[in-house]
């Protein structure tokens, strides 16, 4: 999937841009605004996709890009895919509060791993731009945070 523009798909409960569902993906040189999930994946075995050089726009709402975990399933396990890697992507939305986390969210842990890295997030604060459970098999580094573009990690 690549040099979209997606836009204005907002819905409580759904409103996703690109949706994987056991399936693999690329997702690359998009803009996404006005998106409940710019990029949801449902997490279960066999689920997996590459973000990099994308585009989120500042009225996204929860998650911009999402990896459901076995908590949402409800399938007693934490499984979040196979693999997620997110890179070189702009997010320019900034926090808003418990239920809004402008950047990526990973709900459980991936089985092959996964890599947050070369980001930059207009939030300046690492914990509001982006979440991800417990989990030693996801690496997060060199992200930048804020106007000023900032490396935290």
């Amino acid at each position: 999937m690549h040099h979209n523009f997606i836009h204005h798909c907002q819905r409580r409960g759904i409103g996703y841009g690109v949706v994987l569902y056991e399936a693999q993906g690329l997702i690359e040189f998009n803009i996404f605004d006005y998106c409940r999930h710019s990029i949801a994946a449902s997490g279960q075995p066999g689920t997996a996709y590459e973000a990099c050089n994308n585009i989120v726009l500042e009225n996204g709402y929860v998650s911009s890009f999402d990896m459901h975990g076995g908590g949402d399933r409800k399938d007693g396990t934490d499984i979040a895919g196979d693999w997620i890697k997110i890179h070189h992507n702009t997010f320019k939305a900034k926090w808003r509060g418990v239920n809004f986390v402008p950047g990526v969210g990973i709900r459980g842990v991936p089985t092959e791993g996964g890599e947050i890295h070369h980001n930059w997030f207009g939030e300046s604060d690492p914990t509001k731009a982006f979440f991800k459970d417990p989990n030693p098999n996801v690496r997060v580094y060199r992200n930048q945070y804020g106007s000023d573009r900032v490396i935290k990690d």
